[in-house]
């Protein structure tokens, strides 16, 4: 159920960069990179005042620069998104190395089954929340990028340890057997949020996103993939710039009991954000002619909306409990778009606990209950219920003129975005509570976005420039 990936990890040193004032990067295709010095001004004694400018040329066809990172001694200083093809910043001291990191995008077309059902559906809405626990996790892996996913999972420290639950069969070298090793596991790339806003069609939120770079093994199953055993890794994002505020941390339940019903939420081919349906209780399956019955065999449930199942790239992911809390790890399993009605297997939660060996560095068990506390149940740390509810604003006129003012009126404050359909933000706005804001609409004809965002709050609305 795993997927071989499409990003392409770049690493650019420039420790001695202080005669170059642009760096041209010209990308004929996606494995060709040339890093060009053309202005040379002479020596500078103090660098840090130099302007420089990132210029990206010929971007291949759905490869987006996803990330700039400055660093010093394999610190990280700041991570940057990189909106257009160009980006500008001054030299420091501190700055002596420039990663960039390629990731595919693709088009509107879905890369997933016709049948799979965006979290953002209305079948999604109470899930998303809990949904902001599920990253999409690109996997270096044997020279090999390998797509997946998996969740920001909850500890009885309740202290944010960014502890990420996923399948061990991802980060396995088939051809060696061996585990990625912690060079591979400094490129692990986990983004979380990717994900549209409205249901089936539209744009991705690129603010709303939160990549991180780098992790550690915790703990693995040892059972090649789930051949023995319940096939889970647990990871720890290393990445110095981890926040979570856009995030939750999934609880977890370690009870034998079958769950009765609940959801698979997942990235399918490194697709958006998908959601999945189970109505039945699911059962000890045997997976892969094991002898010991590790995984939670399910058949998955029509919605509203589509036939939610799993794909490749969905491995790794978790499987929520009628309480919302994750009781197994996709292994892998049969069910498809065509056929929806076969089943799919998931690493039991409470095998991974304790029962695919006695040491620490095969059982979640010590780091998921540092306090050794032997609770069955924890929650989660979810975000607040409000995150996604409305703001009540208005704006007029709409349709508009192209360059023609547009007036909004809110109650509350907040950053005010314009997106075109693909995320692109336009303008950025700040919003003072009961002020109205004047906001000039684009020049070309089209359909765009308003959005505000407030600290609990997102809403979003279209508007027509003719």
């Amino acid at each position: 159920m795993r997927v071989k990936g499409h990003c392409l990890f770049i690493l650019l040193f420039y420790v001695s960069l202080g005669n170059a004032q642009n760096l041209v990067f010209n990308v004929e295709k996606a494995e060709d990179v040339v890093l060009h010095y053309p202005n040379i001004h002479g020596f500078y004694e103090d660098i840090s005042d130099i302007e420089y400018q990132l210029v990206v040329n010929q971007i291949p066809h759905n490869w987006v620069p996803r990330l700039l990172i400055f660093s010093t001694l394999g610190k990280t200083l700041k991570s940057v998104t990189v909106a257009d093809n160009t980006f500008t910043f001054k030299k420091t001291e501190q700055i002596d190395s420039l990663r960039i990191i390629w990731v595919y995008r693709p088009d509107v077309a879905e890369k997933s089954g016709f049948c799979m059902v965006d979290i953002a559906c209305p079948e999604g809405q109470p899930y998303r929340n809990l949904g902001a626990s599920v990253c999409l996790i690109y996997a270096q892996v044997g020279g090999q990028v390998i797509e997946g996913s998996g969740v920001l999972v909850n500890n009885t420290a309740n202290d944010k340890t960014p502890y990420i639950l996923t399948a061990e069969h991802i980060g396995l070298n088939f051809f060696t057997g061996n585990f990625a090793q912690q060079q591979e596991l400094s490129n692990w790339i986990f983004e979380f949020n990717y994900e549209r806003v409205n249901c089936g069609t539209g744009y991705i939120d690129s603010s709303n996103l939160s990549t991180f770079i780098g992790c550690e093994l915790r703990a693995r199953s040892f059972d090649n993939g789930g051949i023995t055993g319940s096939d889970f890794a647990l990871l720890e994002i290393t990445d110095s710039l981890f926040s979570s505020n856009n995030l939750s941390f999934a609880g977890w339940s370690r009870s034998t009991n079958p769950p009765q019903n609940g959801v698979g939420i997942h990235h399918p081919k490194a697709d958006v954000k998908k959601i999945s349906f189970f109505n039945d209780p699911a059962a000890p399956g045997i997976y892969w002619g094991q002898n010991t019955a590790a995984h939670w065999e399910l058949f998955w449930s029509g919605s509203v909306n589509g036939y939610g199942v799993t794909e490749g790239g969905s491995s790794g992911s978790p499987l929520f409990n009628e309480n919302g809390l994750i009781v197994g790890t996709l292994s892998g399993g049969e069910a498809s778009c065509v056929h929806v009605i076969r089943s799919d297997y998931y690493g039991m939660f409470h095998y991974s606990w304790d029962m695919n060996g006695s040491t620490p560095d095969k059982q979640l068990a010590p780091w998921l209950d540092p306090l050794q506390t032997n609770v069955t149940d924890l929650q989660g740390i979810v975000l607040s219920k409000t995150t996604f509810e409305d703001i009540a604003f208005e704006f007029f006129p709409n349709p508009v003129s192209g360059g023609e003012t547009i007036t909004l009126h809110a109650t509350l404050s907040g950053e005010v975005q314009i997106l075109n359909l693909q995320g692109k933000r336009l303008m950025v706005y700040l919003l003072e509570g009961n002020q109205p804001l004047e906001i000039i609409a684009p020049q070309t004809p089209g359909v765009y976005i308003i959005q505000i965002k407030t600290q609990n709050h997102v809403h979003t609305q279209k508007y027509i420039v003719q």
